[in-house]
């Protein structure tokens, strides 16, 4: 993500479908067990980023386990890579209003590792909660693309995304599993792809290959740079959500709850109404898409790579600006987990 707090200024839209999970979180919360004297209540938060969309969740689950026991210990725990902008993270916890640290006795740690890994003991998470992170890959195939999304990405390249997808996803699970206590629950929202293969955002995607398509044409990135630049996301469908969960070695452990596919409203329609579509439509892309740009710049392009980022987003903003009104109604899944108690689990 970019770094210096900007993800956090311009995640709109994680921020409002973030929204749609959060009374299942809370009730997630109010079933965790008390637990043992001295040992704390574990809430991980994996993905967090920059942590403004996670303040809202984290601080709503700590306030219903205050509620019930006030003396309760309460451990949140961040994860993000390891080049994750921490910094802004934790000056959100130790100086916002929003902040789960105004609370008593209720403490914050961050873990930079990769959540395709185990990052913490067996048995040790009471709750969890990953929003919007899923989609991002742990690596992509190398090989020419023909867009930035692999919405578009055709053959032998389309194929072998989806084959790192379902392996993205099973490992992620598998890791969940031993981290999670025995009859924890984890909360995971993510974008779905339905059944004609949309997310509901493809003109902006569409624009943005477009803007970066002008960039070759004149002359401002190299057509061999472009090939390089397909973003290391996939977007899944329910089957493919639901596939693990018919893994008898999975399934004993991990029990889907539910799943739930919703579409969640324009979220830059107060933006649209102001005239400010195009700037707040590039601030959301560039947001996540703008370390990933300048990494696959040539060695050429290298010096230049924030006078490259600042024209692509300006006219990826032009473009947006000159479309008329984008819909931008977005496909989210919704998907609850809970960890087996005790031996052989089915799904229900």
């Amino acid at each position: 993500m970019a770094g210096a707090g900007y993800y956090n200024i311009h995640s709109q839209v994680q921020s409002s479908t973030a929204s749609l999970l959060i009374e299942a979180f809370n009730e997630a919360a109010s079933l965790i067990p008390a637990a043992h004297q001295g040992r704390p209540v574990v809430i991980v938060d994996y993905g967090c980023s920059e942590g403004r969309n996670s303040m809202g969740p984290m601080q709503s689950a700590a306030a219903i386990l205050r509620a019930r026991s006030p003396d309760q210990p309460i451990l949140i725990i961040h994860t993000d890579q390891a080049g994750n902008d921490f910094a802004s993270l934790f000056d959100l916890l130790q100086n916002s209003s929003e902040s789960y640290l105004n609370q008593a006795a209720t403490y914050g740690l961050a873990v930079g590792r990769s959540f395709y890994q185990q990052i913490l003991p067996n048995a040790f998470v009471d709750l969890g909660w990953s929003a919007h992170a899923v989609h991002w890959l742990s690596q992509a195939p190398q090989a020419h693309a023909t867009s930035f999304w692999t919405l578009w990405l055709e053959g032998s390249f389309a194929q072998a995304m989806a084959e790192q997808a379902t392996r993205d996803w099973h490992q992620f699970l598998a890791c969940r599993a031993r981290e999670l206590a025995p009859g924890a629950r984890l909360l995971i929202i993510a974008f779905l792809r339905d059944k004609d293969g949309h997310i509901g955002v493809e003109g902006i995607l569409k624009l943005m290959d477009q803007a970066l398509s002008g960039m070759v044409a004149d002359g401002s990135l190299s057509a061999a740079e472009l090939g390089g630049m397909v973003l290391p996301t996939y977007f899944r469908t329910e089957a493919e959500f639901r596939a693990p969960f018919n893994d008898p070695d999975l399934s004993s452990m991990l029990i889907l709850e539910h799943f739930q596919g919703v579409r969640q409203l324009d979220p830059f329609r107060s933006a649209n109404q102001k005239g400010e579509l195009g700037k707040a439509v590039a601030g959301f892309v560039r947001g996540f898409a703008e370390p990933f740009f300048k990494s696959r710049l040539n060695p050429e392009h290298a010096p230049f790579a924030d006078k490259l980022t600042d024209r692509l987003f300006s006219n990826l903003a032009t473009l947006v600006s000159n479309s008329g009104d984008l819909n931008t109604t977005t496909n989210m899944a919704l998907l609850t987990i809970r960890r087996a108690a005790t031996g052989p689990a089915s799904q229900s």
